[in-house]
């Protein structure tokens, strides 16, 4: 198994990881908090949270132990329980503050939670390359930091981010992993094994395993069509009983959060900002949704044809086969007619790389 590190420069490792216990309770509790009277209420828990957050991440910078700081966000959130409402509002921030208390006490008490979460997926991403191309993964070393504001995905907002960059191999892979520290997080507990899934399967270890060149986030193979790749070997490990660390073990069809935030790209958003990298995404998403099809339709079984579809999917992010042939590929195979695209299909399962009619220039 391929080495797995995590590294936490920016001094936000403690911090992180009560902000992820905290948002693993507050998700359970969003149902309930915004009920009624209690929406104005949401905000000003989430409010003290945030403020005890940022000292938090200042006094851990500065060499401060964090056990004070702990107990001064219980001491908050105390005040905020006094204030409540009515009756049901006190019982239910009490218990809430109780719960938030024991989560903090597990995320400080073993393996931090992103760092569990970051072997997790590390792992799930070298099976799948061990079972369908035989390859050496790269050992990859996570970076996590902390950042003040939310973050963007091509002009729309995201509290994870995700950067892999090639240049240490093949000693190593670099995978970066931007978290925002503003609350709420409803999204962002699922967003991140997600967007892990996404650097590790499609970036850390594609080929070849020497290469130290980065495709850019313009690039429709690389950030569409592995996308889904990255999703569909995440998603299949969960529902085969694969489980992944605390607090992520303690949601709700996590499989099924993927599964919708992955659609949920796909929907038509003004404007793309950012020289239309949402766009070629969707370009590359799209054109692995038409292979599959394509694929589908010659073996004529759903299972085998996603296991088909990753087998073949894998086996090119693995290869010497350039970029940008990468790239004409995906563009190729998301916009030519589905009966022009069965003979190429044909010979792609045969051979295990695209025939050279979806890969050259016309």
């Amino acid at each position: 198994m391929a080495d797995c590190r995590c590294a936490y420069p920016a001094g936000g490792e403690l911090c992180l990881a009560v902000c992820v216990a905290i948002s693993s309770v507050l998700n359970q509790y969003g149902a309930a908090l915004p009920a009624n009277e209690m929406s104005a209420y949401l905000g000003q828990l989430t409010s003290t949270i945030e403020t005890q957050l940022q000292a938090m991440r200042t006094g851990h910078r500065a060499g401060s132990a964090i056990e004070p700081f702990v107990d001064q966000l219980s001491a908050a959130l105390q005040s905020v329980c006094s204030v409540a409402p009515n009756k049901l509002g006190k019982k239910l921030v009490a218990s809430l503050i109780g719960e938030i208390g024991q989560a903090i006490n597990t995320a400080l008490s073993g393996t931090r939670p992103v760092d569990g979460c970051c072997g997790f997926v590390n792992a799930i991403a070298e099976e799948a390359y061990r079972e369908h191309v035989g390859a050496a993964c790269t050992s990859v070393a996570f970076t996590i930091k902390p950042a003040e504001s939310d973050l963007g995905w091509h002009g729309v907002l995201s509290k994870v981010s995700g950067k892999t960059t090639l240049e240490d191999r093949p000693a190593k892979t670099d995978v970066n992993l931007m978290l925002s520290l503003r609350l709420p997080w409803r999204a962002a507990l699922d967003a991140i094994p997600y967007v892990l899934a996404h650097e590790c399967v499609a970036h850390a270890f594609r080929g070849p395993y020497d290469s130290t060149e980065d495709t850019g986030q313009g690039s429709e193979f690389a950030e569409g069509w592995m996308d889904r790749v990255a999703m569909l070997i995440l998603v299949g490990a969960l529902r085969v009983g694969a489980t992944p660390p605390w607090p992520w073990n303690t949601l709700v069809d996590l499989a099924v959060a993927i599964e919708v935030a992955w659609t949920e790209r796909l929907n038509e958003r003004d404007p793309d900002p950012t020289g239309g990298l949402r766009s070629r995404w969707k370009v590359g998403a799209l054109g692995a949704v038409n292979l599959e099809r394509s694929i589908r339709a010659i073996v004529c079984d759903q299972s085998k044809a996603t296991a088909e579809f990753l087998r073949l999917s894998l086996l090119l992010n693995a290869s010497d086969i350039d970029p940008d042939d990468r790239d004409r590929m995906a563009r190729r195979v998301q916009f030519q007619p589905p009966a022009q695209l069965e003979d190429p299909v044909r010979t792609w399962l045969t051979n295990g790389l695209p025939p050279a009619s979806l890969l050259r220039r016309a």
